[in-house]
């Protein structure tokens, strides 16, 4: 039985020399989800005054004025 795999990954670029980048391993697509918002929660407090341009149920982006940015994808990954 092929197994299905949801990667939450994160990258927030919040300043000019420093990015980070996160990545979370998931069996059950809702968990991976409820990451996701916890994510969300969590790096927004980086990005004040940001305006969110893209909000779907598997991609997030979140930028403000001086280019520095939120990204958050869930991805689907089925076992080989």
């Amino acid at each position: 039985m092929k197994q299905t795999f949801y990667l939450v990954s994160v990258l927030l670029v919040y300043s000019d020399y420093e990015t980070s980048d996160k990545r979370l391993l998931f069996t059950d697509f809702y968990d991976a989800i409820k990451a996701q918002e916890t994510e969300i929660k969590e790096y927004t407090l980086y990005l004040l005054e940001s305006v969110v341009t893209e909000d779907t149920q598997t991609f997030f982006l979140m930028v403000d004025n001086d280019g520095y940015s939120l990204t958050i994808v869930v991805e689907e990954i089925h076992q080989q």
